[in-house]
């Protein structure tokens, strides 16, 4: 996985059981290149560009 990622949610305190979530979702997608922002997780399929809420992934808001 992207290490920009991990640094995203080391940075902004997402819960461990987010992480795993976010992790186990990409890949099982099999996505290389993504990008989280404060509501949504975007990664590429070719030239696909494609963006999943923050909601649809069941993750928590802890954002401070």
């Amino acid at each position: 996985m992207d290490n920009t990622i991990e640094k995203y949610m080391t940075d902004h305190q997402f819960l461990e059981a987010d992480k795993k979530k976010i992790r186990d979702h990409l890949r099982l997608q099999r996505h290389d290149r993504a990008y989280l922002t404060r509501t949504d997780l975007h990664y590429f399929d070719g030239d696909l560009h494609s963006i999943v809420p923050r909601s649809m992934l069941g993750l928590q808001d802890n954002f401070t």
